[in-house]
Protein backbone atom coordinates (compact mmCIF):
# COMPACT_ATOMS: atom_id res chain seq x y z
CA UNK A 1 0.00 0.00 0.00
CA UNK A 2 1.23 3.42 -0.89
CA UNK A 3 -1.15 5.58 1.12
CA UNK A 4 -2.31 3.33 3.94
CA UNK A 5 -5.99 4.05 3.30
CA UNK A 6 -8.08 1.84 5.61
CA UNK A 7 -10.09 -1.23 4.69
CA UNK A 8 -11.80 -1.28 1.32
CA UNK A 9 -10.42 2.18 0.51
CA UNK A 10 -7.05 0.57 -0.12
CA UNK A 11 -8.42 -0.96 -3.35
CA UNK A 12 -8.46 2.55 -4.87
CA UNK A 13 -4.70 2.10 -5.30
CA UNK A 14 -5.31 -0.67 -7.84
CA UNK A 15 -6.38 2.03 -10.29
CA UNK A 16 -2.71 2.98 -10.54
CA UNK A 17 -2.23 -0.24 -12.52
CA UNK A 18 -2.59 0.06 -16.29
CA UNK A 19 -4.99 -2.55 -17.68
CA UNK A 20 -5.74 -5.18 -18.48
CA UNK A 21 -6.57 -5.83 -14.83
CA UNK A 22 -8.88 -8.38 -13.25
CA UNK A 23 -9.52 -7.40 -9.63
CA UNK A 24 -11.43 -9.37 -7.02
CA UNK A 25 -11.99 -8.83 -3.32
CA UNK A 26 -10.48 -11.31 -0.87
CA UNK A 27 -13.91 -12.77 -0.12
CA UNK A 28 -14.55 -13.60 -3.78
CA UNK A 29 -14.21 -17.32 -4.43
CA UNK A 30 -13.00 -18.75 -7.73
CA UNK A 31 -14.68 -22.06 -8.58
CA UNK A 32 -14.11 -22.34 -12.33
CA UNK A 33 -12.00 -21.39 -15.31
CA UNK A 34 -11.30 -17.64 -15.33
CA UNK A 35 -10.39 -17.47 -19.03
CA UNK A 36 -13.65 -15.75 -20.05
CA UNK A 37 -13.19 -13.14 -17.30
CA UNK A 38 -9.62 -12.51 -18.45
CA UNK A 39 -10.83 -12.03 -22.02
CA UNK A 40 -13.35 -9.47 -20.79
CA UNK A 41 -10.60 -7.70 -18.83
CA UNK A 42 -8.54 -7.43 -22.01
CA UNK A 43 -11.34 -6.23 -24.28
CA UNK A 44 -13.69 -4.01 -22.26
CA UNK A 45 -13.00 -0.55 -20.91
CA UNK A 46 -14.47 -1.07 -17.41
CA UNK A 47 -16.56 -3.89 -15.98
CA UNK A 48 -18.03 -4.22 -12.49
CA UNK A 49 -20.71 -6.15 -10.68
CA UNK A 50 -24.29 -5.13 -10.99
CA UNK A 51 -24.94 -4.74 -7.29
CA UNK A 52 -26.74 -7.70 -5.75
CA UNK A 53 -28.89 -5.20 -3.81
CA UNK A 54 -30.07 -3.00 -6.72
CA UNK A 55 -32.53 -1.07 -4.59
CA UNK A 56 -29.53 0.46 -2.81
CA UNK A 57 -27.02 1.07 -5.60
CA UNK A 58 -26.15 0.08 -9.16
CA UNK A 59 -22.54 -1.06 -8.94
CA UNK A 60 -20.56 -3.44 -6.78
CA UNK A 61 -16.77 -3.32 -6.66
CA UNK A 62 -15.95 -6.83 -5.46
CA UNK A 63 -15.09 -7.96 -9.00
CA UNK A 64 -13.86 -5.41 -11.52
CA UNK A 65 -11.84 -5.34 -14.71
CA UNK A 66 -10.44 -2.67 -16.98
CA UNK A 67 -8.40 -2.67 -20.14
CA UNK A 68 -6.84 0.78 -20.16
CA UNK A 69 -5.77 3.58 -17.90
CA UNK A 70 -8.09 4.19 -14.94
CA UNK A 71 -5.68 6.34 -12.95
CA UNK A 72 -8.16 9.21 -12.98
CA UNK A 73 -10.16 7.34 -10.30
CA UNK A 74 -7.09 7.16 -8.08
CA UNK A 75 -6.19 10.81 -8.74
CA UNK A 76 -9.71 11.99 -7.89
CA UNK A 77 -9.71 10.09 -4.61
CA UNK A 78 -6.14 11.02 -3.67
CA UNK A 79 -6.98 14.72 -4.03
CA UNK A 80 -9.30 14.56 -0.98
CA UNK A 81 -9.42 11.07 0.57
CA UNK A 82 -10.86 12.11 3.93
CA UNK A 83 -13.71 14.01 2.26
CA UNK A 84 -14.56 11.06 -0.02
CA UNK A 85 -14.48 8.58 2.87
CA UNK A 86 -16.78 10.83 4.88
CA UNK A 87 -19.20 11.34 1.97
CA UNK A 88 -19.53 7.66 1.02
CA UNK A 89 -21.41 6.48 4.09
CA UNK A 90 -25.01 6.21 2.83
CA UNK A 91 -26.73 3.23 1.22
CA UNK A 92 -26.78 5.10 -2.12
CA UNK A 93 -23.06 6.01 -1.98
CA UNK A 94 -21.51 3.31 0.17
CA UNK A 95 -17.77 2.92 0.55
CA UNK A 96 -15.36 2.56 -2.32
CA UNK A 97 -18.08 1.50 -4.76
CA UNK A 98 -20.04 4.62 -3.89
CA UNK A 99 -17.00 6.61 -4.90
CA UNK A 100 -16.20 4.59 -8.05
CA UNK A 101 -19.77 4.35 -9.40
CA UNK A 102 -20.25 7.96 -10.60
CA UNK A 103 -16.78 7.94 -12.18
CA UNK A 104 -17.58 4.91 -14.36
CA UNK A 105 -20.93 5.71 -15.93
CA UNK A 106 -19.89 3.94 -19.14
CA UNK A 107 -19.24 0.66 -17.26
CA UNK A 108 -20.51 -2.72 -18.28
CA UNK A 109 -21.61 -5.50 -15.96
CA UNK A 110 -20.30 -9.03 -15.52
CA UNK A 111 -23.83 -10.36 -15.30
CA UNK A 112 -24.58 -9.04 -18.81
CA UNK A 113 -21.30 -10.02 -20.44
CA UNK A 114 -21.02 -13.49 -18.89
CA UNK A 115 -24.51 -14.53 -17.75
CA UNK A 116 -24.37 -17.12 -14.97
CA UNK A 117 -20.61 -16.98 -14.55
CA UNK A 118 -20.61 -14.57 -11.60
CA UNK A 119 -23.04 -15.34 -8.80
CA UNK A 120 -23.88 -14.21 -5.28
CA UNK A 121 -23.69 -16.75 -2.47
CA UNK A 122 -26.74 -15.15 -0.80
CA UNK A 123 -28.86 -14.70 -3.92
CA UNK A 124 -27.99 -17.70 -6.09
CA UNK A 125 -26.50 -20.55 -4.03
CA UNK A 126 -29.26 -21.45 -1.57
CA UNK A 127 -29.83 -24.84 -3.16
CA UNK A 128 -26.29 -25.32 -4.45
CA UNK A 129 -23.91 -23.55 -6.76
CA UNK A 130 -25.54 -22.90 -10.13
CA UNK A 131 -24.13 -24.77 -13.12
CA UNK A 132 -21.75 -22.59 -15.11
CA UNK A 133 -20.72 -20.41 -12.17
CA UNK A 134 -17.05 -19.49 -12.20
CA UNK A 135 -16.94 -16.95 -9.38
CA UNK A 136 -18.98 -16.67 -6.19
CA UNK A 137 -19.23 -13.21 -4.67
CA UNK A 138 -19.74 -12.90 -0.94
CA UNK A 139 -21.19 -9.63 0.33
CA UNK A 140 -21.80 -9.31 4.02
CA UNK A 141 -22.48 -12.47 6.02
CA UNK A 142 -21.68 -15.27 5.66
CA UNK A 143 -18.05 -15.02 4.68
CA UNK A 144 -16.48 -17.81 2.58
CA UNK A 145 -14.47 -19.07 5.54
CA UNK A 146 -17.68 -19.43 7.58
CA UNK A 147 -19.39 -21.94 5.30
Amino acid sequence: MINGWPGWWSKIETFLIQGPVLYMDLDTTVIGDLSPLLTVAETHKFVALRDFNPSQRQMGSGLMAWSGDMRRIYDEFAAAPAAHMKRCTTSQAWGDQGFIEPLTLDREYWQDLLPGAVVSWKKHCGSGVPEGARVICFHGKPRPWEI
